[in-house]
């Protein structure tokens, strides 16, 4: 996962656990924001994401060739 990647999850995550604590979003839509708000820094940590690998998506700035 690139570093871009990482960075966005982060700030996306962090606007939306603020709009949660400001009351800007209730009720089924805040959990289901926190929901994948804990979906985004989890991944965002461990620098993997299990819905890129299953489309091989590389996000790294760097690519491999196969012979």
């Amino acid at each position: 996962m690139g570093t871009n990647d990482r960075i966005i999850k982060i700030l996306m995550a962090s606007l939306i656990v603020t709009l949660f604590f400001t009351d800007a979003i209730e009720s089924s839509l805040a959990t289901s924001l926190l929901i994948i708000t804990g979906s985004l820094l989890f991944t965002a940590l461990v620098c993997i994401c299990p819905v890129y690998s299953l489309f091989h998506i590389s996000t790294c700035g760097h690519t491999e060739h196969e012979h």
